[in-house]
């Protein structure tokens, strides 16, 4: 019994001796490491994507739809200072497609949380300089280190809400980031004194039935919408198929995107928020320290 022991101890310490090589954490015990896998950062690509479109495409910044009405055999999207004539609209916005009247009852709006460090000297930390740690439960702590110019930062992602209302106050963030903070202080002891510089949340759109919100919700709308926490795969893929819906054109992701049931509908309140309110605190509650 107690070589058998042993023997774990051996192997548990070579594991977290390799993965301590990496993100210079005495936290982290054992990993997974996939080689040639990269992690996408979502603003970036969105960012790639939009710089690489060339006329007859033209994008409005900063400009949020805030209705839209039918004109003549089209459709008038109204905007703060102005409108914009479209003979078809695609509906890419996740949980605001529920802000325009449709899927009532049929999205879950959960927001997770982020702190980033300000930039630190690369010297204060061992291991790599870039990577990324995503937990093994879906409720755990994802931290990632980031290499710039400026020096290095720490990303540290955790904590999840429900918000019906598609918005977090300021005092949810702040309390989120108490939490980042323990947890960025018990990985990295080496970075007493590095404060966070930026904090946020980002909002998911999550169905009961794990399929998204798509298809022609009304003629000549289509939506791409419900990105069940995986937003540029999943949104990505729906985009794809709704445009290709759109303009007729038939391929083998639009017959997947076809066969989807739709989403199944939410308990009626107050149960959905009492559930999913629970559910998240059991969940986080299982993830403990990670």
């Amino acid at each position: 019994m107690r070589s058998s022991l042993r023997k774990w101890a051996k192997i548990i310490g070579s594991w977290a001796g390799e993965i301590g090589a990496v993100t210079g954490s005495p936290v982290y015990t054992s990993g997974l490491f996939t080689p040639g896998t990269v992690i996408v950062q979502p603003a970036a690509y969105i960012r790639a994507v939009a710089d690489c479109l060339k006329e007859p495409v033209t994008i409005y910044e900063r400009t949020p739809a805030l209705s839209f009405e039918r004109s003549g055999t089209g459709w008038l999207v109204k905007t703060p200072q102005g409108s914009v004539q479209a003979a078809k609209i695609i509906m890419a916005n996740n949980g605001h497609v529920e802000s325009f009247g449709f899927f009532p009852g049929r999205l879950l709006h959960v927001f997770t949380y982020a702190s980033l460090t300000e930039a630190f000297d690369p010297s204060r930390l061992n291991g790599e300089r870039k990577w990324a740690a995503t937990p093994a439960l879906p409720m755990g702590t994802t931290v990632r280190r980031i290499s710039t110019g400026a020096g290095d930062r720490i990303l540290v992602r955790s904590r999840y809400s429900y918000n019906p209302s598609i918005a977090v106050s300021d005092s949810a963030i702040q309390r989120a980031g108490r939490l980042h903070d323990g947890k960025f202080s018990k990985r990295f002891p080496s970075l007493s004194g590095v404060g966070m510089q930026y904090r946020w949340a980002g909002a998911m759109a999550l169905t009961r039935n794990h399929v998204p919100a798509f298809g022609e919700i009304e003629r000549g709308v289509f939506a791409a919408c419900g990105c069940n926490g995986l937003g540029a795969s999943n949104s990505t893929a729906s985009g794809i198929a709704a445009a290709e819906l759109a303009l007729g054109h038939d391929s083998e992701l639009g017959r997947v995107y076809a066969r989807l049931a739709a989403p199944a509908a939410l308990p009626p309140q107050p149960f959905t928020t009492i559930g999913a309110k629970i559910h998240l605190a059991y969940r986080e509650w299982s993830a403990g320290s990670e």
